[in-house]
């Protein structure tokens, strides 16, 4: 049931209880001469009239009030006035209660067709009044009676409550009618402006007739009318007076004012006052009309309430026998509590009436019906329930399974449904929930999965949920095939007639079908003539040719052993068979003597039926291949590696290789041709020999030779001075003799000798060739050291070595390098080692992160000598220095060990971490805790040496030091610096579960050292990157603490004064005689 579905039938339950209750279950039973009317205006549109209760009146109380007559022969209302459109009647339903003595005014509007009442506290409703002429609706001037009853409709009469009438005529049906009265008995049918009394009712008491025409002797008629006598009494009293025509007022032409505090009901309601006994109670409430279904047996339903004109009263209540007393057996009551006996279930019944009695201490009670209703409390699903179970295999995706259904004690609720996982949700992911039906996703197939597991949930409005596994089977059927394949769908041209294509095969879900095939018409079956099928082989009826047609299309049906088949369209492409190249051709096959190395024979080319071919060429090893070293390719183009001398080979032999794109290859030999060419002579191995120096003879050589073995003629030389060693462009020549001697204007210049040669025919001039420089020409030097004291890490050369002369006899000692320093040009020479200069070493710095080291490039310093570096860390930091050079670090300064080769200095720098103050556990003493290479000091706290494993002859005077440090990377220098000197002898000790261990330390004046790896044997923390090491000095036998510290001199003269003043008092009493 959704919530809606619950809203709607709790209003209907709503409804239905209102109309129990206005059908009367609730209502007061009146009586004759409970209620009166006490006042009529005919003159006055619309009319008017006043009534007042006599009793209280509860609420769902149904009243009626009309102008009906009664006919005494039909002991009914009479059908002459139930048929008169000019007369009806009100049905009115209290809807609060009413006391006793309320006067109530209302209006009847009519000669509309439509007609209304109002002024009455309640729902209304009229019957007739339909008459369209306002001044006789609903009475006319001559008169009408009236009566209150009730009953079950508005001619059905259960008890008259009132009756009043004020009819003009004197005779009626020739009776002479009789003042003060109703009709006389026997005057014949009525009509609607008079009426009998009904014999329930008396004259007196419950009835008053305002009848006859005033002009006639005690005639009471009036179209105006109210009663004026008294408004205080009992019961009784009131309906004696208000039913005594003396106590009435009555008028033809003018109204009177029937309103509640107006001129003749001046006070407010109740206007009667009704005194005398005691009242029974009016209402019977009750707190809560509705419970949960599924409450524990006895719980309370609501709490009984009592209305009642006597302010004071008490009340009892019971269940009673009775109109609408149907479910009293299911419920009991305890005081003024209603409970229901037993677990209420509302699918078995979903309401209960009880008819209650409330009785006051004077035994007076009233009774009244409640429905009590059933909440109806959403309870879970107990079952889901699917149409259907089984699906055929190949229905589309998203195909619909069956719908789902759910078994739920609430028979309105309306559910959700869900996939959801657990047991049996193997197969959730195939299927969804639309709505309520459950959907396939994919097309299923019975070959491949032939049933699955879903798990389902049913959700009803309320949240309240089961779940279920479901099982979908596929059903298998007989499906028509959905591919076919062909093994191969190319074929080599050329091949022969009826040659196989490929072979086909079928894809069918039903894996034991057999298949014909057949080449049929339709899209794509253009070359089907060009082919035939044998059994399962697709075959080519004639020759293929690439060149003449590439590719067929034929369209095949296969056909399985049901009938049911599938088309499909194949494309047979015709592969181009390559093939290998059947030529190659070389555009030139000779070459001139003398042409550049690499320079280009010819190009190659290759002929190969298949047009489109791509080559390469290679040189390769084979028949003809005798020269195919003498030669390269490049890309198509042969070229000669060597400039060719036909003289010496006229021809090669080479064997070429084309390779087309498919590695297919031709290969051929080729002949190469040297064109003879007339050559010049050339001079080769051009040279000077002797000693270069001035005044002494220098000879120039070379070698003739010409290609076609001319005799030498004149050759011509050349001797050319240069101030440069790079050629004799801007030289100046000497001489043009084969030899030369050079003299005092070649000091400091280059020699070189050049020949042309010439040839005694042919081609007779050859080129210029030209020996490569001499050495430089020397002037007359006297040798001289160059001198400087600054050590040098290499030998000097040059002029660093010789400001004049050029070094000789060099060597080399761990402290100095020595040398000479030799003359030219017939110059004097020191001799070896008359140089020499201080051997120096380089010492090179370097720091790390988080500092500095200067001077921060290497330093040459001298043999045995050392050097000093300043070592400046960050804030937070504290150097260490390494390196290949040995030293020690003083402040910020580090000074290197004696030098004896090449070195280094490394600066690291490593955070320090300290904390300060620390109370060890000898009194007075405390201690700092620094460390390098952590970047944290956790809590230290000195503690009192455990006594399980502690060494006998050992003593901890300040107790162990636990800390914790963290950020630590591979290990921590620690150093504890005590606030006074540590006793000689001590010894440093780690202690770890209850073992010790002396832990390596460097013990001096107040100060401890030592370093603890991460992870180390000491490390009493696994984590990477934090140390703990309980530790601390331990003394021996015989070792002492540092001495007590001392008193100032001041201090110690007051103590000598104290201790002289104690001992003076002692001497006193001993010198008192005691008695």
């Amino acid at each position: 049931m959704t919530v809606i579905s619950k809203w709607v039938f709790r209003c209907f339950l709503a409804a239905l209880g209102g109309l129990i209750s206005v059908a009367g279950f609730a209502q007061t039973t009146l009586a004759a001469g409970d209620m009166a009317i006490i006042g009529v205006n005919y003159d006055v549109q619309p009319h008017e009239m006043a009534i007042v209760t006599l009793v209280p009146i509860s609420a769902g109380t149904t009243i009626r009030i009309t102008d009906y007559a009664y006919d005494e022969a039909t002991g009914q209302f009479s059908t002459v006035s139930t048929t008169n459109t000019s007369e009806g009647a009100v049905e009115w339903t209290t809807t609060s209660a009413i006391a006793a003595g309320t006067v109530i005014k209302f209006s009847v509007v009519c000669g509309s067709g439509t007609p209304s009442v109002t002024g009455l506290p309640g729902t209304v409703s009229v019957v007739g009044w339909t008459f369209v002429t306002p001044t006789n609706c609903p009475s006319s001037p001559g008169g009408d009676n009236w009566f209150i009853f009730q009953g079950a409709s508005s001619t059905s009469v259960s008890t008259f409550v009132f009756g009043w009438t004020n009819p003009f005529p004197l005779t009626q049906g020739g009776v002479t009618q009789v003042v003060g009265q109703f009709l006389v008995p026997g005057s014949g049918a009525n009509n609607n402006g008079n009426s009998y009394l009904p014999p329930s009712l008396t004259l007196g008491t419950s009835a008053i007739a305002l009848n006859i025409d005033p002009a006639q002797p005690g005639g009471r008629h009036g179209d105006n009318n109210i009663y004026t006598g008294t408004r205080t009494g009992t019961k009784a009293a009131l309906q004696s007076a208000i039913s005594d025509p003396a106590n009435w007022l009555t008028n033809e032409l003018t109204t009177y004012d029937l309103s509640v505090g107006g001129a003749n009901f001046t006070s407010a309601n109740p206007v009667f006052t009704i005194t005398g006994a005691n009242s029974a109670p009016a209402d019977i409430s009750l707190s809560a009309s509705s419970v949960n279904e599924n409450v524990a047996g006895n719980t309370t339903v609501g709490t009984l309430s009592t209305t009642d004109p006597d302010a004071g009263d008490v009340f009892t209540y019971a269940l009673v026998a009775g109109t609408g007393s149907t479910d009293n057996g299911a419920f009991s009551i305890s005081g003024n509590t209603l409970q229901i006996n037993s677990s209420p279930d509302f699918e078995t019944k979903s309401s209960y009436t009880v008819r209650v009695r409330s009785t006051d201490q004077g035994s007076l009670s009233m009774e009244k019906v409640f429905l009590v209703t059933v909440n109806n409390v959403n309870e879970a699903p107990t079952n889901i329930n699917l149409s259907a179970t089984a699906i055929n295999e190949n229905v589309a995706a998203n195909a619909a399974v069956g719908t789902f259904s759910t078994t739920d004690e609430d028979a309105a609720n309306t559910f959700s449904y869900a996939l959801v996982a657990g047991t049996g949700s193997t197969d959730n992911g195939a299927f969804s929930i639309s709505g309520n039906t459950l959907q396939i996703n994919s097309s299923p197939d019975f070959e491949t999965k032939s049933s699955y597991t879903v798990r389902v949930r049913s959700t009803d409005q309320g949240s309240l949920s089961m779940e279920k596994v479901f099982t979908i089977t596929v059903n298998n059927v007989n499906e028509a095939p959905t591919d076919i394949n062909l093994s191969a769908t190319a074929i080599n041209e050329n091949v022969a007639a009826n040659a196989a294509v490929g072979t086909f095969s079928t894809t069918d879900e039903d894996a034991a079908n057999t298949f014909s095939y057949a080449l049929v018409a339709g899209t794509g079956s253009t070359d089907n003539g060009a082919f035939s099928i044998s059994g399962n082989t697709l075959q080519i009826n004639s020759s293929p040719d690439f060149e003449t047609k590439s590719s067929y299309t034929v369209r095949v049906r296969s056909t399985d052993q049901g009938s049911l088949s599938m088309e499909k369209v194949f494309t047979i492409t015709v592969n181009n068979v390559n093939e290998a190249p059947t030529d190659i051709n070389l555009s030139a096959t000779a070459i001139n003597e003398n042409v550049a190395a690499n320079a280009p024979v010819g190009t190659f080319t290759t002929a190969d039926v298949d047009a489109a071919n791509t080559f390469t060429y290679t040189l390769v090893s084979g028949a003809g291949s005798t020269d195919n070293g003498a030669f390269s390719i490049s890309g198509t183009s042969l070229r000669l590696t060597s400039s060719p001398d036909f003289e010496t080979k006229s021809s090669y032999s080479v064997r070429v290789r084309s390779t087309d794109q498919g590695s297919l290859f031709f290969e051929k030999q080729f002949t190469i041709t040297v064109t003879n060419v007339n050559e010049p002579p050339s001079a080769g191995t051009v040279a000077v020999t002797g000693t270069v120096q001035a005044g002494l003879l220098l000879t120039g050589s070379y070698v003739y030779s010409d290609p076609e073995n001319d005799a030498q003629g004149t050759s011509t030389f050349r001797w050319v001075r240069n101030a440069v060693n790079t050629g004799i462009s801007g030289g100046n020549d000497v001489a043009t003799t084969l030899a030369y001697t050079p003299v005092a204007g070649d000091q400091g210049q280059y020699l070189y000798f050049c020949v042309t040669p010439v040839a005694v025919s042919g081609a007779t001039t050859g080129a210029l060739a030209c020996s490569a420089a001499t050495a430089q020409v020397p002037s007359l030097t006297n040798g001289a050291c160059a001198v400087s004291a600054v050590p040098v890490t290499v030998a000097p050369v040059g002029v660093a070595a010789c400001t004049a002369g050029s070094v000789s006899g060099a060597a080399a000692t761990a402290s100095q390098f020595t040398w000479g320093c030799a003359g030219s040009g017939g110059g004097t020479s020191t001799a070896a080692a008359a140089c020499s200069v201080p051997r120096g070493y380089n010492v090179t710095p370097s720091a790390g992160a988080n500092g500095a080291i200067t001077p921060g490039t290497a330093q040459v310093v001298a043999y045995n000598s050392s050097t000093a570096f300043t070592v400046t860390p960050n804030s937070g930091y504290v150097a260490n220095v390494t390196g290949t050079c040995g030293g020690s670090l003083s402040g910020a300064t580090y000074t290197t060990n004696a030098i004896t080769g090449a070195c280094t200095v490394n600066a690291a720098f490593t955070p320090t971490t300290s904390m300060a103050n620390i109370p060890t556990r000898q009194g007075g003493v405390t201690a700092t805790l620094s460390a390098v290479g952590c970047a944290a000091v956790g809590a230290a706290v000195f503690v009192d040496a455990p006594a399980a494993g502690k060494p006998a002859d050992k003593s901890f005077p300040y107790g162990l030091i636990d800390f914790t440090l963290t950020g630590c990377v591979g290990s921590a220098d620690v150093t504890i610096t005590y606030s006074q000197a540590i006793p000689s002898g001590a010894t440093y000790y780690k202690e770890l579960a209850g073992v010790y261990s002396v832990l390596p330390a460097t013990i001096s004046g107040n100060t401890v050292r030592f370093t603890l790896a991460d992870n180390g044997a000491a490390d009493a923390d696994a984590a990477v990157g934090t140390i703990r090491d309980p530790s601390g000095l331990a003394l021996g036998a015989g070792a002492g603490l540092a001495a007590i510290p001392t008193l100032s001199e001041w201090g110690l003269i007051l103590l000598s004064a104290v201790m002289v003043g104690f001992g003076l008092l002692a001497a006193r009493r001993r010198s008192i005689p005691r008695a």
